[in-house]
């Protein structure tokens, strides 16, 4: 048989695909050799990674806040930074991956996509106004936020002048020429340029020159006013008492001056630091005694916060009933927490009328004051008799004995003020019906006479 052959054939490059074989290999055939055909596929090649470089911006980004804060008295720069990272690596530090077909390279994401930068806290420093560049507010930053500075100045803060009131022949001090040395710097110093010429009275116009930590001086004109005669403070001497006054009630400043009869018209007394008078107790404060001529005497008095005064009020019981103390007490809502009442006499509740008790009242301090109180004990009707007793007993714990009672200022607002417990308005109430009861039966038996 006549031979020949196949040739061989090399399959043709696909860019971004790979054929199933490279090529058929050349083949020798007969005429006996039955046809043959082969296919090549093509199969899309693996995307092409891009390797992950922290040094390249489209891959990896940081957004930052720097906050420079400059200090007041050195001048010196401290300087912090907040910082959000951005990245587009993946688990396998590759940034993206190339389409071999196409040649396009598509970028992982941002991770994250956003993140937040924290408030900046500014600092405040005393006798300083701080001054912000920038925001430092809490932010949210993406990728493509741009860099921020804030800077953060203080601006001391300015001395106002005050006049100063001086006996002749004494150079006062230069701070008592600045009203506002509280609001200044710490370190803060005053010293007159000119001495102000005191040998003379007169008002005279001087300048004390204020000079800050950092060494920045500001002049502030003053007006010293000399007198030639003895300041009244020098004249008078205020003296101290003892002031009384009740808790929640600040004292009038005069009280705590005793001899005010013999200081000058127009003297103003004021409290220097308002007294602690939130509960009871003894407190030293210091009454600030202004003269005419401007002149101050300063007095330390005792302020002693007392015990309110416990008001009485009737009281209604049963027969055997010993009423809860407390009840006989009309202003329990303005003693202290803690208060105590008991009886000191115990009212004799073993019979009807008008009876008298006294009520030990006891402050948390430990003092105490004695109330006389008037119970009344009502008659009881016999048909209520088991019902009153009953309630007595159930209502009323303090049967035949003196109690002891705490005060509470939550539950005493909670229920309108007693005049008697529940057993109490029953044996009223037992009363009334009692007499009715018996005016009914006169009416009948008046009928069965006339019969």
């Amino acid at each position: 048989a006549k031979t020949g052959s196949w040739e061989e054939y090399t399959a043709p490059s696909v860019t971004g695909y790979t054929p199933s074989q490279a090529k058929v290999e050349a083949k020798t055939v007969t005429t006996e050799t039955e046809a043959a055909s082969v296919t090549i596929s093509y199969t899309k090649n693996a995307d092409i990674p891009v390797p992950f470089d922290p040094s390249n911006k489209d891959m990896y980004r940081e957004v930052t806040r720097t906050i420079n804060v400059v200090d007041p008295i050195t001048g010196k720069i401290s300087t912090s930074v907040q910082t959000a990272k951005f990245t587009r690596e993946d688990k396998n530090s590759n940034a993206g991956y190339t389409d071999p077909v196409t040649g396009k390279t598509t970028m992982n994401p941002w991770t994250p996509a956003k993140q937040g930068l924290r408030a900046v806290n500014v600092e405040q420093i005393k006798g300083y106004v701080a001054k912000v560049d920038g925001n430092v507010d809490a932010v949210v930053v993406t990728p493509d936020s741009a860099n921020m500075v804030v800077t953060i100045t203080y601006q001391a803060n300015k001395p106002e002048g005050q006049s100063i009131t001086v006996k002749k022949d004494t150079v006062p001090d230069p701070a008592d020429g600045i009203k506002n040395k509280d609001d200044l710097p710490d370190g803060t110093k005053y010293t007159w340029k000119e001495v102000p010429d005191t040998t003379t009275p007169g008002e005279k116009s001087t300048t004390v020159v204020v000079t800050y930590p950092d060494g920045k001086k500001v002049e502030v004109p003053v007006t010293v006013t000399v007198t030639d005669t003895t300041p009244d403070a020098d004249k008078y001497t205020p003296e101290g008492q003892d002031v009384h006054t009740k808790p929640g009630t600040v004292p009038d400043p005069a009280d705590g001056i005793k001899n005010k009869g013999d200081l000058p018209d127009g003297t103003k007394y004021t409290w220097e630091k308002t007294p602690d008078v939130s509960k009871p107790g003894t407190t030293t404060a210091t009454v600030v005694v202004t003269y005419p001529d401007g002149s101050k005497d300063k007095v330390e008095v005792h302020v002693v916060v007392d015990n309110p005064t416990p008001e009485p009020q009737d009281v209604h019981t049963t027969p055997g009933v010993v009423p809860n103390p407390s009840i006989a007490i009309k202003n329990k809502d303005e003693m202290p927490d803690g208060t105590k009442y008991t009886w000191k006499e115990v009212p004799d509740v073993n019979s009807v009328g008008e009876k008298t008790g006294i009520v030990t009242v006891t402050f948390p301090d430990g003092t105490s004051v004695d109330v006389k109180v008037t119970v009344y004990v009502d008659p009881v009707v016999e048909s209520n008799r088991d019902t009153l007793s009953k309630e007595a007993n159930t209502g009323n714990t303090n049967v035949a004995k003196a109690a002891t009672v705490t005060s509470s200022k939550v539950e005493s607002k909670k229920t309108l003020p007693q005049t008697g417990s529940k057993t109490e308005q029953v044996g009223i109430l037992g009363l009334a019906i009692a007499t009715v009861g018996s005016l009914l039966g006169l009416g009948v038996n008046r009928k069965k006479r006339q019969k």
